[in-house]
């Protein structure tokens, strides 16, 4: 078995992967019986399917199928399945035609790694109360962390790798794809220890952060041209609960139960974070205006 510490919980898988060496734990546990408390005899002969939706996963869109296989869930992507311990602790990788794990240790598929990482990961942590926002996001040192919404193109990834860079020493980029998040008694925190799958191993941003930070303002950013002007609005209340559900990644694979925790996260986001709409021109002497904007926001 293989453990780590993923978006500040520790997880279990049956298999190694790259990617997730940066947040491995050098933990050893009697691995027969981890696999025998992690899939209880019965559980996927009786499972029940309760959602299908089809996701961009491994390079094309696949089917994705959740089961209820109690007392956790069991995740289906075509020939591959996973199930999740209930308290989303493990992830174990499984074949339903035998009805047992697979060998840890083995060499896995690059299917393995996108399921993985993809759809099984945000699926666990949900289970955990930890919800994967669709996001880049920089901390800053004076105030908090900045957290970057939008559609594929609208700009995120590119103000965060901005702010992120070197020259601008109070800013520290965090994430620039999937940026965890959670309640913690009244406030707001993400965890930025999560794999940014478009970093190098040793480039992790997050890794080089406390572990959990607070939130201090969220920024919806739309799609601009070059000839447009910079725009800051600040949102009503009634708009930031959408705005946080429309940027959630995985919720098309949440169980009823699921959706309502979902649900309530974002309707206690939104009562207390700020969330801005933000819309830049796509030009480099853009991104230092932003910069001086938000330090001042």
């Amino acid at each position: 078995m293989f453990f780590y510490r993923i978006a500040g919980q520790d997880m279990t898988f049956t298999n190694p992967v790259d990617e997730l060496e940066p947040f491995a734990l050098k933990e050893e546990k009697g691995e027969a019986d981890l696999l025998t408390n992690l899939l209880p005899t019965g559980s996927l002969d009786a499972r029940v399917l309760v959602c299908q939706t089809m996701g961009w996963v491994g390079g094309k869109q696949r089917l994705v199928e959740i089961w209820s296989a109690k007392p956790g869930l069991l995740l289906t992507v075509e020939e591959s399945s996973y199930y999740l311990a209930p308290d989303g602790r493990s992830i174990l990788a499984v074949d339903l035609n035998r009805r047992t794990g697979r060998t840890a240790g083995q060499t896995v598929s690059n299917l393995y790694k996108d399921v993985l990482l993809g759809p099984a990961l945000v699926l666990a942590l949900a289970m955990r109360g930890v919800w994967s926002l669709h996001a880049s996001a920089v901390f800053f040192e004076d105030k908090g962390m900045y957290v970057f919404l939008g559609e594929s193109g609208a700009g995120k990834s590119t103000l965060a790798a901005f702010l992120g860079a070197g020259k601008n020493s109070d800013w520290k980029l965090a994430a620039d794809d999937i940026l965890p998040a959670a309640m913690q008694k009244s406030c707001v925190y993400c965890w930025p220890h999560y794999p940014q799958l478009k970093a190098p191993l040793g480039g992790q941003p997050g890794t080089r952060l406390p572990e959990s930070l607070e939130i201090y303002k969220i920024l919806m950013i739309v799609p601009a041209k070059a000839a447009d002007s910079l725009e800051v609005e600040a949102l009503p209340a009634r708009q930031r609960a959408p705005v946080i559900i429309g940027h959630t990644a995985g919720t098309r694979m949440f169980p009823e139960t699921l959706l309502g925790k979902h649900l309530e996260f974002c309707a206690r986001v939104s009562e207390q974070i700020p969330v801005y709409r933000l819309r830049y021109p796509h030009r480099e002497s853009a991104l230092t205006e932003v910069r001086d904007v938000l330090t001042c926001l």
